[in-house]
């Protein structure tokens, strides 16, 4: 959908706006109670969050080229549905494709003037390094309370934030890391073993003498 049709059907007076940025991107531009921030609908990509009175709190790239098919160098992006380079297609693009590929804006929630949430989706986009059916949803939201834990204590993320399988998409992403990690420490075991076994073998062999010339145990008896 373009800008214009998305403002009409989810914009809010003073508070959410869509606008037609670089190359045709449409992001969503949102203002609530001092609060600023960005969301492009290219890869779901939160781009700029600014607290009341603070300085931006995310980094964009100046690099960013912000083009179809391209990635956004910063802000908050969505790794899916793997990371790092696709280890069975090398021509896969890196980190997936979720963060290259336009997203359906699903709807728009406010709570008064404290909270809004925007809701995306993501189906099937006929890749050919992923050709299994999937839905992923994804929810960002923009508060003016900040969330107060004591220090020490670790963020817990509400079970209605983890939709589309997210949940069990980065315990398997986790899986996949312990995996490779063992599998890593397991081959460099190996070789330091085979390179420990060399070493006593060439000892062993010195030792008996196999590495160099047999010299005669007792030599003859040198003439005067």
């Amino acid at each position: 959908m373009r800008a214009e049709e998305l403002t009409a059907e989810f914009g809010i007076a003073g508070t959410l706006a869509f606008v037609e940025a670089e190359h045709g991107l449409v992001k969503a531009v949102i203002s609530l109670d001092g609060i600023t921030g960005e969301l492009y609908l290219h890869g779901a990509q939160v781009t700029a969050w600014r607290p009341p009175g603070e300085q931006p709190v995310l980094f964009t790239s100046p690099k960013s080229l912000f083009a179809s098919g391209k990635a956004i160098r910063g802000g908050i992006p969505i790794i899916f549905p793997w990371f790092g380079p696709n280890r069975h297609a090398r021509a896969a693009p890196q980190h997936g494709f979720a963060r290259t590929t336009p997203w359906h804006l699903d709807g728009v929630e406010t709570a008064g003037s404290e909270a809004l949430t925007l809701t995306l989706s993501l189906g099937d986009v006929g890749s050919p390094f992923w050709p299994e059916p999937f839905r992923a949803i994804y929810r960002a939201t923009f508060r003016t309370d900040p969330v107060a834990m004591p220090r020490g204590a670790e963020p817990r993320v509400p079970s209605d934030h983890l939709r589309g399988g997210s949940a069990q998409l980065l315990r398997g992403f986790r899986r996949h890391r312990r995996r490779d990690r063992r599998a890593r420490w397991h081959r460099l075991y190996r070789q330091d073993r085979s390179g420990t076994a060399r070493a006593a073998d060439r000892g062993a062999r010195h030792h008996r003498g196999g590495d160099r010339p047999r010299v005669p145990r007792y030599s003859s008896a040198v003439r005067h």
